[in-house]
């Protein structure tokens, strides 16, 4: 091989990294905030009161 090659392999390697990298960051911006578990329980709350459970499913699967 030759050097420019090896270079441009190099550089496009890092590059394929970086973008990954920065990918699989992206979600984690910020910790979950501490009301979920309460707007759960609000959840469950309206499911029970109104006594259903609806599911919707897609034919295909």
């Amino acid at each position: 091989m030759t050097h420019n090659f090896r270079l441009l392999m190099k550089f496009g390697l890092g590059l394929f990294l970086a973008g990954s990298a920065s990918l699989m960051l992206v979600g984690c911006d910020k910790a979950p905030s501490r009301n979920s578990a309460s707007a759960s329980q609000d959840h469950l709350a309206r499911i029970k009161s109104s006594g259903e459970l609806k599911v919707g499913l897609e034919g295909d699967w």
